[in-house]
């Protein structure tokens, strides 16, 4: 992939005390679920189902994102004052 994207999973492995299992955005936001049952719910013709789910998952990935660039900034400037590194 050559185009920027934002992949929160390595971020949520860090937050689950690093562990992969129980890190996934539905583990650590409201999003209800994990995407495996999208492909029944496209052969089912249940696109509705579709819809609500990308929907659900878009707004608690942007709720989730959002938040992150609130915090990250200051996680970065108190790991500078204990690591003794210039502030810039």
């Amino acid at each position: 992939m050559d185009k920027p994207f934002v992949d929160l999973r390595a971020i949520g492995i860090l937050m689950n005390n690093g562990e992969f299992k129980g890190s996934g955005l539905d583990k650590i936001t409201g999003k209800e679920g994990t995407g495996k049952n999208v492909p029944t719910w496209y052969n089912n013709r249940e696109f509705e189902l579709i819809l609500r789910y990308i929907q659900i998952e878009t707004r608690e990935f942007i709720k989730f994102n959002a938040w992150l660039y609130r915090k990250m900034p200051w996680l970065l400037v108190e790991f500078k004052k204990e690591s003794g590194l210039v502030l810039e």
